[in-house]
C-alpha cells in the first residue's frame, strides 16, 4: 500500500535505495564472475549485474549537484583524501597505479567542483552528455568492440582516442556522460519518472539497445558480447545502462513510498547508503575469502549439475551477511575510537593524515620494487590502509558540519533541498 507520508521530508530516499542497488549489483558482479557461465541464463544474469557501475555513477552525479553548491575550499581536504583512497584501491587491485573505478569518481568530483563558476543548467549538462555519446559513437574503431577486445587480449589494441588518453578502466570520457546525466537530474526525485509514458520510452530504448548488442557475433557467448561493449565503452552500451538505471530509479521511487519497506528495509538501506564508500572498499574481504582456492567454492559450484543456482544464492547470502557484520563491527570500532581519540585526530588535521597515508603508500611502492614483502602482504596492507582512510573521510565530513545531515558528501546519500 502506497503511503506518501512514509517519505521523510528533506531526504531523497529513492536515491538511498539506488545507491544500495548499485552496491548489491557490484558485489554480485565481483562474486559471481567465477561462478556464472557466459551463455544461457548465466549469460543474461551476467550481462545485467555487469551494469552495476551505472547506478553508482548516476547517483554520484546526483550528489555532486548539491556538493558543488558548497565552498570548494572547504572540501579540499576531502578531495585529496578521496584521491588517496582511489590510488590505494588501484594498488590493492593491480599493485600499481591503474586508472579505474574510484579514480574515475574522484576525477569527476574535482572536475565538477572546478566547473562551478560556469553555472551550467540541466539542459546544458544533458546536451553535453549527449555530445559525448555522439562523439564516442564515431571515434576510430569504437563501433567495433569485438575487434578492440580481441586486440587488447593480444596486446595490440588499436588507437581509440578516449582509451589512448587514459588507459585503464572507466575513462573520464565517455563514461563521464553517465555522471553528467545524474548531475542534470539533481538530488530530488524527478516527477516524470512516475509517469507511464517516459518509463515506456526508457523500456523501448533498453530493449532496442540490448537487442542490438545480443544479436552481434552469435558465435561468442552472450555474456562476452555485453562485456565487449562494456569494456570498450560503446555508446550503445552506455545508453542501455542509463535507460536501465533510470527504470531502476523509478522502482526505487516506488519503494520509498511503500510503508512496509520503509519500516523494515529502509533502515538497512540508509545504513549502507551512509557507509557507501566504506562498504565499497570493504566488500573485497568477504568476496576474496569465499572465493579463496583453499575453500574450493567456485570449483564445487561449477561442478554441480542440480541445484547450482540455489548454491550460488546461498553463497551470495553468506557473502552479504559477512559484509554487513564486518561493516557493522568496523563502524562500532570507529565510533569508539573517535570518542576516545577524536580530539587528537581533529588537532592533527587532514593534512597530516594525507601526508602519512601518502608516505605509507610510497613505502609500499618501494617494498614492491625491492621485493622485501610478498605481493599478498602488500595487497592487504593497502586494503587495510584504504579501509581506515575511508572511515577517516567520514570523520572529516562530521567535522565540517557536525549538526546537520546535509554536510555528508560524495558517497553519502544527500538530503534534497529541491522540490520532490
Amino acid at each position: 500500500m502506497a503511503d506518501s507520508s512514509a517519505v521523510r521530508p528533506g531526504r531523497n530516499e529513492a536515491l538511498d535505495y539506488l545507491r544500495v542497488v548499485g552496491l548489491v549489483m557490484m558485489v554480485c558482479a565481483h562474486f559471481w564472475r567465477p561462478l556464472l557461465r557466459l551463455y544461457g541464463a548465466g549469460g543474461v544474469v551476467h550481462a545485467f549485474i555487469e551494469t552495476a557501475p551505472f547506478p553508482f555513477f548516476l547517483a554520484f552525479g546526483m550528489t555532486q549537484h548539491r556538493v558543488v553548491r558548497r565552498e570548494t575550499a572547504s572540501l579540499r581536504g576531502y578531495y585529496i583524501l578521496f584521491g588517496l583512497v582511489g590510488l590505494l584501491h588501484a594498488y590493492f587491485m593491480w599493485l600499481q597505479p591503474v586508472w579505474e573505478f574510484l579514480l574515475f569518481l574522484w576525477f569527476w568530483a574535482v572536475l565538477l567542483a572546478l566547473a562551478k563558476p560556469l553555472r551550467l543548467q540541466s539542459p546544458q549538462v544533458v546536451a553535453l552528455a549527449g555530445l559525448i555519446l555522439a562523439l564516442n559513437a564515431v571515434l576510430p574503431l569504437a563501433t567495433n568492440p569485438f575487434a578492440i577486445a580481441a586486440a587488447e587480449q593480444r596486446g595490440t589494441a588499436p588507437f581509440v582516442l578516449h582509451r589512448w588518453l587514459i588507459p585503464g578502466f572507466f575513462q573520464p570520457l565517455p563514461w563521464g556522460a553517465v555522471v553528467l546525466l545524474g548531475f542534470a537530474l539533481g538530488t530530488a526525485f524527478p516527477r516524470w519518472l512516475r509517469r507511464p509514458l517516459p518509463l515506456l520510452c526508457l523500456a523501448v530504448v533498453s530493449a532496442a539497445s540490448a537487442y542490438r548488442i545480443s544479436t552481434q557475433r552469435s558465435d561468442v557467448p552472450l555474456g562476452f558480447r555485453f562485456d565487449a561493449h562494456k569494456w570498450t565503452a560503446t555508446s550503445t552500451y552506455l545508453v542501455l545502462g542509463c535507460a536501465l538505471t533510470l527504470i531502476l530509479y523509478s522502482v526505487c521511487g516506488l519503494a520509498s513510498r511503500l510503508r512496509l519497506l520503509q519500516r523494515y528495509v529502509y533502515p538497512l538501506a540508509r545504513f549502507l547508503s551512509d557507509h557507501l564508500l566504506e562498504a565499497t572498499v570493504f566488500h573485497y574481504l568477504p568476496v576474496q575469502a569465499l572465493l579463496d582456492r583453499r575453500l574450493g567454492l567456485p570449483r564445487a559450484i561449477n561442478g554441480m549439475q542440480v541445484g547450482r543456482w540455489w548454491a550460488i544464492c546461498l553463497a551470495s547470502l553468506t557473502n552479504f551477511i559477512l559484509l554487513l557484520a564486518g561493516l557493522g563491527a568496523l563502524d562500532a570500532i570507529w565510533r569508539a575510537l573517535t570518542r576516545v581519540a577524536g580530539g587528537a585526530m581533529q588537532r592533527a588535521g587532514w593534512v597530516s593524515v594525507a601526508l602519512t597515508a601518502f608516505a605509507l603508500w610510497g613505502l609500499l611502492e618501494l617494498a614492491s620494487v625491492t621485493e622485501r614483502i610478498d605481493e599478498f602482504s602488500l595487497r592487504w596492507i593497502a586494503f587495510a590502509l584504504m579501509v581506515w582512510l575511508s572511515f577517516y573521510l567520514r570523520f572529516v565530513r562530521g567535522l565540517r558540519a557536525p549538526q546537520t545531515e546535509t554536510a555528508k558528501t560524495l558517497f553519502v546519500a544527500p538530503s534534497s533541498c529541491d522540490e520532490r
